[in-house]
């Protein structure tokens, strides 16, 4: 059990629970049959058990294997292992993706998750996740020769990073998590996008049917509330800059 966590990062009983999860078992428990490939790329379509399916690519996903290394974990030839990830990415990303990053859905795990803060030495009670925005570039809109801008050259454009492209908000769990929301315009500010997402009116929503008001932690980018703390700002004490030197710790994952 020890060696599969360190391949798959997931325990023999976690990957059963995801292989029903995923429904990749039939009504008797037993993986079905995939059929991947794409005709239309002029490949041949082949059958692979589901769960060798799913094993090749959580191994993908857990380390920078490469397709002869994913070979060794389902007996299947290159061509077939790389249909393989094509097909289990784009089948979980179709139908599980916008579910798991609904973060209400994660609520169960909230004092789990605040424990895990608190033994690794933060100083607020309730920290469930750190926050974060990333922006990802793209290219200018109208191509490099546009030279007069237009509306969406202004909309994509960040000012900050002084490049075309999309902003993303991000948070990480102590589980491993990776909850991913957006995207929007380059331009939009991390408050903004937290606004937008509504993710404080769900902290609110939680906080009313569990009785505890959960945190989310994020740098000083993004507004105080009972439900977002922050790292400090400004002429900052001695105990202000040990804070961030300790919340720090927390939020390099981010």
């Amino acid at each position: 059990d020890i060696e599969f966590k360190e391949m798959f990062r997931f325990r023999k009983h976690e990957f059963r629970q995801l292989m029903v999860g995923f429904e990749l078992v039939d009504v008797a428990g037993h993986p079905v049959d995939l059929r991947v490939g794409d005709v239309s790329r002029g490949n041949r379509r082949s059958w692979i058990n589901a769960e060798s399916a799913l094993l090749l690519t959580l191994r993908r996903m857990a380390t920078p294997s490469r397709l002869r290394d994913l070979t060794d974990v389902t007996g299947c030839s290159r061509a077939l292992a790389s249909e393989t990830f094509i097909f289990m990415t784009d089948y979980l990303n179709t139908n599980f993706v916008d579910p798991l990053n609904e973060i209400e859905r994660w609520a169960q795990f909230f004092p789990l998750w605040a424990s895990s803060f608190r033994r690794a030495g933060s100083p607020i009670d309730y920290i469930v996740t750190v926050i974060d925005g990333h922006f990802v570039g793209t290219c200018r809109p109208g191509g490099e020769g546009c030279v007069n801008g237009n509306y969406e050259d202004y909309q994509v454009f960040n000012g900050h990073d002084r490049l075309h492209g999309l902003k993303f908000l991000a948070m990480v769990c102590p589980n491993g998590k990776v909850i991913l929301l957006g995207p929007w315009t380059g331009n939009r500010h991390d408050s903004g996008a937290l606004k937008n997402c509504k993710l404080m009116e769900i902290m609110k929503h939680i906080h009313r049917l569990t009785g505890i008001a959960y945190v989310i932690f994020g740098d000083s980018a993004f507004p105080l509330s009972p439900y977002m703390q922050r790292m400090l700002k400004g002429n900052l004490t001695h105990e202000g800059r040990c804070f961030n030197a300790l919340m720090a710790r927390h939020r390099i994952c981010i």
